[in-house]
Order: C-alpha cells, then sequence, then structure tokens
C-alpha cells in the first residue's frame, strides 16, 4: 500500500497490535480497506493485524473517518 511509503511507520508494527496513534491508525486503514474495499472476512483480517475480530470491526469504522484525511495514492 502506497501510504506506507510516504511516512516513518514500520510494517511489522502495523500488524503488531501497537497502541501508539499513528500505528493504529494505519491499522485502522488496512481494516478498511481489506474488508470494505477487498472482501476480506474481518477474521482473517484480525488474524493478519493481530488483533481481534471485533477490534477489526471497530478498526474499519474509524479507517472510514479516516480515509477523509489520508492520500492514498501517489
Amino acid at each position: 500500500m502506497l501510504f506506507f511509503g510516504h511516512t516513518s511507520l514500520k510494517p511489522e508494527l502495523i500488524c503488531s497490535g501497537s497502541r501508539q496513534q499513528k500505528y493504529s491508525e494505519a491499522r485502522s486503514l488496512v481494516a478498511w480497506l481489506a474488508v470494505e474495499e477487498v472482501g476480506h472476512p474481518a477474521a482473517k483480517v484480525a488474524r493478519f493485524l493481530g488483533i481481534s475480530r471485533v477490534g477489526v470491526k471497530k478498526a474499519v469504522g474509524r479507517g472510514m473517518q479516516l480515509k477523509k484525511y489520508v492520500l492514498l495514492d501517489g
């Protein structure tokens, strides 16, 4: 995903369950893209991101709000 290239985020920390705001927000965007745009099941995304299925559902909601403020393509 291209927006990672524009930040100092470490992809391994996005999937670590880190509670730092920048990683939590990135995880929310990943969850939103994976569930809403690509169609992956929340359980699969949860395993990938290292969070619970309920956490993914909440993250998807946050991701919908964040997408308005984040440039997702070059």
